[in-house]
């Protein structure tokens, strides 16, 4: 208790013995101790210490330095945050444009069917323009075979015929492909836009019914504060 007092006694004479302007520097060893002075050793200065008047008040806190993990990992949160906002503010746009686009579940279910019908009526036609080729191309094998048949040249015309359907054929083939991913992707799209507007409207009923019940709690509340009856 003696040696306590002693040691208090003595940061007191310490701080009392400072200029008008001088500050005090408080820093832990690794051994745990305290320590006081106006110049803190160079092995801790990345560490956690104060700044205090010659009365002992706290100025300031200076924290320990960050280690390269942690800076890394700060930056790396920063990143993350970044980028959930980012995502926010691109979900806000797309609910606001949502909202915005369709009054109704039923607008948008018939909105899905007009641009479905679209991609079915690409794929129907180039089909139909498939077969076409086809049988083109079918009719001009079966004139190439004769051709063979009574070892006649083939004319020219014929076989950039023949490479022109192929190619067509090979094309169309590839067109009706993708239509088909488009459509497929826009089917996905709208189950998810309908999803996701089912849920901003049901989330603006619960906000209503919410004010609602506020505004009557509010009401009753007044009622009851000037005695009228409750309605």
């Amino acid at each position: 208790m003696k040696l306590l007092q002693h040691y208090i006694v003595l940061v007191l004479l310490l701080l009392l013995s400072l200029p008008a302007q001088a500050e005090l520097k408080k820093w832990v060893d690794q051994n745990g101790q305290i320590h006081y002075g106006d110049k803190i050793p160079p092995q801790y200065l990345r560490k956690e210490h104060q700044i205090m008047n010659k009365e002992g008040v706290v100025l300031k806190v200076i924290p320990a330095a960050k280690t390269e993990e942690e800076l890394l990992e700060e930056k790396r949160q920063q990143r993350l945050r970044i980028i959930a906002a980012e995502k926010k503010r691109q979900q806000d746009f797309k609910d606001r444009v949502l909202l915005d686009t369709y009054t109704t579940e039923r607008d948008l279910i018939k909105a899905r069917e007009e641009r479905l019908s679209t991609f079915t009526s690409l794929i129907d036609l180039t089909g139909t323009i498939i077969i076409s080729n086809k049988e083109q191309l079918d009719r001009l094998l079966k004139r190439k075979a004769e051709f063979i048949k009574f070892k006649k040249e083939l004319p020219l015309n014929m076989q950039e015929e023949e490479k022109i359907l192929r190619q067509q054929i090979i094309d169309n083939q590839a067109y009706i492909k993708d239509q088909e991913n488009e459509r497929s992707k826009l089917v996905t799209q709208f189950d998810e836009d309908l999803k996701r507007f089912n849920y901003l409207q049901e989330q603006s009923r619960r906000r209503e019914q919410e004010l609602e019940r506020r505004r009557l709690e509010r009401k009753q509340l007044e009622n009851k504060l000037y005695g009228l009856p409750p309605n």
